[in-house]
């Protein structure tokens, strides 16, 4: 369809260091440098659309639709032509241009939206918005190639084939050395699935498009998952291996497991554990890497003993030298508890269950579900009772029989009733 627009320009305007910048006398061009597409500069428009009614005015853009997501000439012109059919086939209500962000666009500003929350002096900020762009950023280029480049085409049926895309980590192949990319498990799944219904969710908060395809995706099943405690022989098992496993580095990492063992810290609040967080009864940590939040856990005597021997890898910290990145000295620990566990027999196990361990123990010691929160850190009791409440639930069932076997030693007479 053709229509008449009163003012109809879409242009370039080159960066300084383009080459298009600046018109070459020795390849001269017949178009002039604003009109010549393709180099990546930022494309803007100027539009005029009058409705056929006089009493409706105009509709008028003047503006970069770089911000926009739109990044070459045929795309604009679809964009303007979209504008105007909204224009005239709606009695002349004025088009808003975020209705019409492209995807690239929209992750584009969700991410610098997500930064602007986390505190941006941490690495752990840059290495949250690396893991969301991650999941997003790939949904650009394979709803690209399926012919989708607004934000408001997206349908339910596109994101459930893009979860297809998904992949696990590239993992080494112990008996070759070769690197094999793994399957993506039904947990990760689940937690790349929240990622971009979070985004898709704000998306529509911030009125970008008219309803939320991710809304009617299908949750990932995990799974059930079994919250155990490690025995006390998989406990001596592990600090037995480890003069085997680590015999030059034996009490850094003696240190390492027994402060999982009893603090249930997170492998990363370990690795970059200050030196300054040593108490008389315990650590605190100011701040989790997780979830920023502080909290407080207590060690027995010989621990809090053995960390005051320890020589620590830097000033700051007892694990790390502070000069890696965060990333990189995870991955190296989280390498040696691996290590670690298959020396000692029991290669499967996460270091994850030092948690778990220690919030079973909490609740069979008579703890509370508030205890289990305040001694792992958890931001929310939600988070709390998603991994722990079935733990109580046990505890109750427990109390419920051993109440009942007591029916069974109190023997009482009861009348029959009156007939």
């Amino acid at each position: 369809m053709r229509y008449s627009w009163d003012v109809r320009d879409i242009y370039v305007r080159h960066r300084n260091d383009c080459r298009y910048a600046s018109p070459n006398p020795k390849k001269p061009t017949r178009l002039p440098a604003r009109l010549t597409f393709g180099c990546g500069c930022p494309i803007y428009a100027r539009l005029q659309v009058r409705h056929p009614d006089p009493g409706v005015a105009p509709f008028e853009f003047n503006g970069s639709l770089s911000k926009l997501g739109v990044r070459e000439k045929l795309a604009a012109e679809e964009l303007v032509e979209q504008w105007t059919v909204q224009f005239l086939s709606t009695g002349g209500r004025t088009p808003d241009p975020n209705t019409f962000k492209s995807v690239e666009q929209a992750i584009h500003d969700y991410l610098a939206e997500k930064r602007g929350t986390l505190d941006a002096s941490k690495e752990s900020t840059n290495l949250t918005i690396q893991k969301i762009g991650g999941i997003l950023k790939p949904l650009t280029p394979f709803l690209k190639d399926r012919g989708i480049v607004y934000l408001k085409d997206v349908k339910t049926e596109h994101l459930s084939a893009f979860q297809e895309t998904w992949l696990g980590r590239l993992r080494k192949n112990r008996e070759t050395g070769e690197l094999v990319r793994q399957q993506k498990s039904q947990l990760g799944k689940q937690k790349n699935q929240e990622f971009l219904k979070m985004f898709f969710r704000r998306t529509r908060e911030l009125r970008w498009i008219p309803e939320n395809p991710a809304e009617l995706l299908l949750s990932v099943r995990t799974p059930k998952i079994e919250v155990k405690k490690k025995t006390a022989e998989e406990k001596q098992s592990i600090l037995d291996a480890i003069p085997r496993a680590f015999p030059h580095i034996a009490e850094s990492v003696r240190a390492f497991v027994l402060i999982q063992r009893y603090s249930g810290l997170r492998l990363v609040d370990v690795v970059t554990l200050r030196t300054d967080a040593v108490r008389e009864d315990g650590l605190m940590i100011m701040s989790q890497e997780k979830n920023e939040q502080p909290v407080f856990v207590p060690l027995p005597p010989v621990v809090i003993d053995l960390i005051g021997k320890l020589q620590p890898k830097s000033a700051e910290y007892f694990f790390w030298t502070g000069t890696s990145t965060i990333k990189t000295a995870v991955n190296d620990w989280s390498e040696k508890m691996r290590q670690l566990y298959v020396e000692a027999g029991i290669e499967g196990k996460r270091t994850h269950e030092w948690r778990d361990t220690l919030a079973i123990e909490v609740l069979e010691g008579g703890g509370s579900l508030e205890d289990v929160q305040l001694l792992l850190g958890h931001k929310s009791r939600k988070t709390t009772e998603k991994y722990y409440v079935a733990l109580t639930k046990k505890r109750m069932e427990k109390a419920i029989d051993a109440r009942r076997r007591t029916w069974d030693a109190d023997v009482i007479s009861v009348p029959a009733a009156r007939s």
